[in-house]
């Protein structure tokens, strides 16, 4: 079931759609002689990703699964049960179960201020450059040692803003806050109209490097490899509109800078070919997601407070086995994520109030462990 189509005209049409045009160009180039193969690659993507969606301001949600117009909030009230009203909203539901676009028309022409429009829908508009750089270099030792090398590079530039679409029979938008009476663009027009960007608009900038070494050994009864990784990252964002509901909304941010390191190793011991046992462990620290940087880049600058590095550890250990007719595995793991953060955005329509609400939850560790063990048998040619 999806309540964000309705009919329009006797047409299907859907409030949600995505439209995606983001095109990649490569080139590679590959080296190799007796001990080195060299591996570099260049890419670059561009383009578009817009996300259609109904705009409301100072008019009902059109959404027919809201949950004033369901059942249940008549029967959940808090000042009793009112099963009459459950009952006609449950009626009024099965009968309108889809978006209503036709009402939505009715009133941004019957809507005061005379043309200013109630509904609207708009596309939320991600248009990104990357750019990427690889390269990679391995070389053969001797007969038991190999060396890798190799570094990474991304720079990225992402513009975002909202779009109008369709004013759906009304003139023109006031581009306010419908919660705060505030202007989204103090030095822009008030007056929006269609193809125009309001609500927000801004730039974020990444970069990130990353390089690392790491060294294999391959014997008669024994692997291992042991890997060392450091890098940088960098994010940055630059406001194009003057939030009024926020002083540092325009221009850039102070930048988020993070040096990233980990080592990672591994060792392998084969008792015979039926059985050998591994174990591996890490531990990295590496930065933040860009969207886990900021508390709200839609509106302003500011960065998540005491922002830190991720720190993942991990160790697991396995032994396999296998017979002619019976494999198996047994494996014991151990992973955790230190200094996690996590955004969240949702609206809050309590007794005293209503407001869209950022919940910024910082110094997040979770924890991964267990024990895994599986067994294969060939009973038959067919069956196992």
């Amino acid at each position: 079931y999806n309540p964000y189509w309705g009919i329009q005209d006797g047409d299907i049409r859907n409030s949600r759609e995505r439209k995606i045009a983001e095109p990649i160009l490569m080139l590679n180039h590959l080296f190799a002689a007796d001990n080195i193969r060299i591996s570099t690659g260049v890419a670059y993507q561009f383009g578009t990703n817009a996300r259609s969606r109904l705009g409301y301001y100072n008019a009902p949600n059109p959404d027919p699964t809201y949950y004033r117009y369901l059942p249940s909030y008549y029967i959940n009230s808090p000042i009793g049960a009112n099963f009459e009203s459950a009952r006609i909203a449950e009626e009024a539901f099965l009968q309108t179960p889809q978006l209503r676009w036709n009402t939505l028309y009715k009133s941004n022409l019957n809507n005061f201020p005379i043309g200013m429009a109630a509904y609207l829908l708009h596309d939320d508009v991600v248009n990104d450059n990357q750019i990427t750089i690889n390269t990679v270099t391995n070389l053969k030792l001797n007969e038991h040692l190999k060396l890798d090398v190799g570094t990474t590079y991304i720079k990225l530039n992402s513009t975002n803003y909202a779009e109008i679409t369709d004013l759906l029979g009304a003139a023109y938008h006031e581009d306010k806050d419908a919660f705060s009476d505030t202007r989204n663009d103090v030095n822009g027009e008030l007056l929006k109209f269609k193809g125009d960007k309001f609500n927000y608009h801004y730039t974020l900038e990444a970069s990130d490097w990353n390089s690392f070494v790491q060294v294999r050994s391959n014997y008669k009864l024994w692997d291992s490899f042991l890997a060392f990784q450091y890098g940088k990252t960098e994010y940055r964002r630059e406001g194009l509109f003057k939030n009024e509901r926020f002083i540092g909304s325009l221009g850039k941010s102070e930048t988020a800078s993070f040096t990233n390191m980990g080592a990672k190793g591994g060792f392998t011991y084969k008792f015979n070919g039926r059985h050998w046992m591994g174990v591996h462990g890490v531990y990295l620290k590496k930065a933040p997601t860009l969207q886990n940087s900021f508390v709200n880049p839609r509106e302003n600058n500011q960065l998540v407070p005491n922002l830190q590095q991720q720190t993942n550890t991990s160790l697991d250990f396995n032994y396999f086995l296998r017979l002619p007719k019976l494999m198996g595995r047994l494996t014991g793991f151990y992973t955790r994520f230190q200094n996690t953060t996590d955004i969240n955005f949702f609206f809050v329509d309590a007794g005293v109030g209503s407001d869209f609400v950022q919940e910024v939850v910082t110094d997040l560790d979770k924890l991964h462990m267990g024990v895994e063990f599986g067994l294969e048998y060939q009973i038959s040619p067919t069956v196992k």
